[in-house]
């Protein structure tokens, strides 16, 4: 289906479709952000790192809000995939790695919310993506399938329900 991940009403029309169809909920995967441009914490950018972070948040918390229920009564898992600049922060991304901080604690609390919940946190490296698809910025970014792979295996045995793990 095609979507804004942070359009509620879109959100509540696909967990009906979700639960007449299906039933249930095994896996909710949480991806999306906004591109980075670079910003530095200054009052010309306030307004702009603002944005960012309310419009990055809100692309995981509208369906976190929405499908955690789902989650809860089959005992799901929600993959919410993060980055390894929120350990080691890039000076010109203030705003992208307060969104990802942001959604990892919304995600750490949904695990204490919904108690059946299983939640996952990745934190990758750079990734091959569009955003990092120049000659500079190809040099030790990893494949996106190389990472889904991971991630697949590790959800083959079942993490905790109530708890988070980090897979970095």
């Amino acid at each position: 289906l095609v979507g804004d991940a942070a359009d509620p009403e879109a959100l509540r029309r696909l967990g009906e479709r979700v639960s007449r169809e299906y039933g249930r909920l095994d896996f909710l995967i949480c991806n999306a952000c906004p591109p980075i441009l670079p910003l530095r914490l200054e009052p010309n950018a306030a307004r702009r790192i603002l944005e960012y972070i309310n419009l990055a948040v809100s692309l995981t918390l509208a369906p976190l809000s929405e499908f955690l229920e789902l989650l809860n009564r089959s005992g799901g898992c929600a993959v919410i995939i993060s980055s390894a600049v929120v350990e080691h922060p890039v000076r010109e991304w203030p705003h992208y790695i307060a969104a990802k901080q942001a959604v990892e604690m919304l995600a750490r609390v949904a695990s204490l919310q919904y108690p059946r919940v299983r939640t996952l946190i990745v934190r990758p490296q750079k990734l091959l993506t569009t955003m990092t698809n120049t000659p500079m910025g190809r040099l030790g970014a990893a494949s996106p399938g190389l990472l889904a792979n991971r991630i697949a295996a590790r959800l083959e045995d079942p993490l905790e329900p109530g708890k988070t793990e980090i897979l970095g």
